[in-house]
């Protein structure tokens, strides 16, 4: 059986035996069909917006748009349009009313087969069909499968309209037969990985943390998903599942970085993202529930925020020792913190004598990061002399070569910083065959650059190296 409508207008003209089609599926009861035939039937009447003294006695709706702002008092009424023999508006409504009877008659007899229709539903809602509140309200059986127990809303004659002084905003989970979800948390994850409406992907994941989450088990990928969404119920859910999976303790700074990806453009998408991450992350013991991953995720991911001050406190607090935890935080984009972060690697010292550090601090882009760096050049020339004129010295040398290049690019490093690399990489030219082509690389760069300060110092260097003869003239 086939559900077969077309668009004419504003309006859908339905099939001339969609009543014989609801009357075949009180036999058959088949999810696809029930499914199909609701979602036509739910988008067959829509409604528009008018002034209360310009309404008759539709239902009214209160505030326009269902946010905050000015309170606009609004009615709903449905648009005139001209209908076929049989195909009224009322005859729609009632249509409407009888499948949601057929599905109550469903949940009587067989609470499991509800679900499974309930499932296929909500998985064929898109977007564009619930583009704003007024679309929401008009989609009949869809409001009674999620919101039938909301006391924000109200079903008449007329159709779903907001109680007086309610908007959209303040929906949560209040599905028909609240009891019947009780084991569906696998069900409402699915829904929230795969719904194709964003409505019924932020119901389900406020569904799943009144129904509970300790039985599901998600991929790291997954969770990435949710944290890469705008709506605080998907980060909430994302950070209780993160809890609840185990892996809170124990992602790797690369694998944090993935799962996390995300949050930083929710937070400037939504500021009750932010609000939310604090909330939680104050909860006692949470601190030393995350791995260290996490931890230095948070610090690189949200740095300008209070998560990511957070973060960085909680790992000064474990007196961790080495450089391991230190090195990836160089990049750090907080000033406060990169100072904070290169004051702890000074006081590490002794343990800049090896090359795989060196080039972990070489390896830095911040500006921050960058003077810090080429001080530290200064400081240590005896010590990266020697590693550099090792076997295995190649990489280092590479390395480098590309800070010097990256400090005299930074636009955000001073111009003194600039001129310390140009001269560090004319240092090292002099003494080292080779290298040549690296410098008159970083002379190029220097000699194209919008400060005058720096193109004279590199019109200087290139002078002095054609005198002494490490470098040719041009």
């Amino acid at each position: 059986m086939a559900v077969n409508f077309e668009e004419s207008g504003q309006r859908t003209v339905l099939s001339g035996a969609l009543r014989a089609e609801l009357a075949a599926l009180l036999k058959s009861r088949d999810p696809q069909q029930l499914a199909a035939i609701a979602r036509l039937l739910d988008g067959s009447v829509r409604r528009e917006l008018r002034p209360a003294a310009a309404a008759a006695d539709e239902c009214a709706v209160g505030q326009a748009g269902g946010g905050g702002g000015r309170a606009e008092f609004v009615r709903l009424v449905t648009r005139p349009a001209a209908s076929v023999a049989g195909d009224s508006v009322r005859s729609r409504r009632y249509l409407q009313r009888k499948l949601w009877r057929l599905l109550r008659q469903i949940r009587q007899q067989d609470a499991g087969q509800y679900l499974a229709v309930c499932e296929v539903l909500l998985s064929g809602y898109e977007d564009a069909a619930l583009s704003d509140g007024v679309a929401l309200l008009d989609s009949y059986v869809l409001m009674h499968v999620l919101f039938h127990d909301s006391p924000v809303v109200r079903c008449s004659s007329s159709g779903w309209g907001l109680a007086p002084g309610r908007t959209l905003s303040e929906l949560q989970w209040s599905p028909a037969y609240r009891d019947v979800w009780a084991g569906s948390a696998e069900m409402l994850w699915r829904l929230v990985t795969g719904a194709g409406s964003r409505v019924v992907r932020r119901w389900a994941a406020l569904g799943l943390g009144v129904v509970g989450i300790s039985q599901l088990r998600v991929e790291q990928s997954a969770l990435a998903v949710l944290f890469g969404r705008s709506d605080p119920a998907d980060v909430e859910l994302g950070l209780g599942l993160l809890l609840n999976t185990g892996f809170v303790g124990s992602l790797t700074l690369s694998e944090a970085l993935h799962v996390l990806d995300g949050l930083p453009q929710s937070m400037r998408a939504a500021t009750d993202v932010g609000e939310l991450l604090l909330r939680r992350l104050g909860e006692p013991g949470i601190g030393d529930l995350l791995s260290e991953g996490v931890l230095q995720a948070m610090v690189l991911l949200l740095p300008f925020s209070g998560p990511g001050s957070w973060a960085w406190e909680q790992l000064q607090r474990r007196r961790l020792s080495g450089l391991d935890w230190l090195l990836p935080l160089l990049d750090c984009g907080d000033q406060r913190i990169g100072r904070e972060v290169q004051e702890r690697v000074n006081e590490r010292l002794e343990l800049c004598a090896e090359g795989c550090v060196w080039l972990r601090l070489l390896q830095a882009r911040s500006g921050v990061a960058a003077a810090w760096q080429l001080r530290r050049i200064s400081d240590a020339e005896r010590v990266l002399a020697g590693l550099l004129s090792a076997a295995d010295g190649a990489e280092l040398i590479s390395a480098m070569w590309g800070f010097w290049q990256r400090a005299v690019e930074q636009r955000c490093l001073p111009l003194v910083f600039r001129q310390l690399a140009l001269q560090q990489a004319a240092a090292r030219v002099r003494v080292a065959s080779g290298e040549q082509g690296y410098f008159e690389a970083l002379l190029g760069l220097a000699l194209g650059s919008g400060l005058q300060g720096l193109r004279n110092s590199a019109l200087q260097w290139q002078a002095v190296g054609v005198a002494e003869g490490w470098l040719a003239e041009r």
